[in-house]
């Protein structure tokens, strides 16, 4: 697979979650009463960031010389479909389940091979997670198969 194909197909893959990740964002606006900035401003902000960053990728040049970096790798795909994974699970499984699939899954794909370590992690950011946006925060996180 050429450099510049790749790069293609991984833009591509990320701009796909991006708009994933954007319908995300719309639903249920009774649950999310607050005054003045609305809590879905800075997630869409970080999406419509991952968006350029995608298109910035497709349009890169796609020269593959012999010392350069690829900024996007063979596990950016697989990295894209769990993201897409978490996404659609989101609301379905509930924020618990789906975050720490996700996270053991990109760590798995980044070749992280402590599993025990790796859970534990996992389930105390997952935790510290659903704390600050239940308790600082004040934004529901769905509960899924636990609510």
């Amino acid at each position: 697979m050429t450099f510049t194909f790749r790069n293609l197909c991984n833009g591509l893959a990320l701009a796909g979650v991006a708009l994933i990740l954007w319908t995300q964002t719309y639903g249920s606006e009774n649950a999310l009463q607050t005054e003045g900035i609305h809590p879905m401003d800075y997630p869409r902000f970080l999406i419509i960031f991952l968006f350029v960053l995608a298109i910035l990728s497709v349009f890169k040049p796609g020269r593959d010389e012999a010392g350069s970096m690829p900024i996007l790798t063979r596990r950016t795909v697989p990295m894209c479909l769990s993201f897409v994974l978490y996404a659609l699970l989101f609301d379905v499984a509930g924020f618990a389940v789906s975050a720490f699939f996700g996270m053991f899954s990109c760590a798995l794909i980044m070749g992280y091979k402590r599993y025990a370590l790796l859970g534990g992690v996992c389930a105390a950011a997952c935790a510290c997670i659903w704390a600050l946006f239940t308790y600082a925060l004040k934004i529901p996180l769905p509960a899924g198969i636990f609510g």
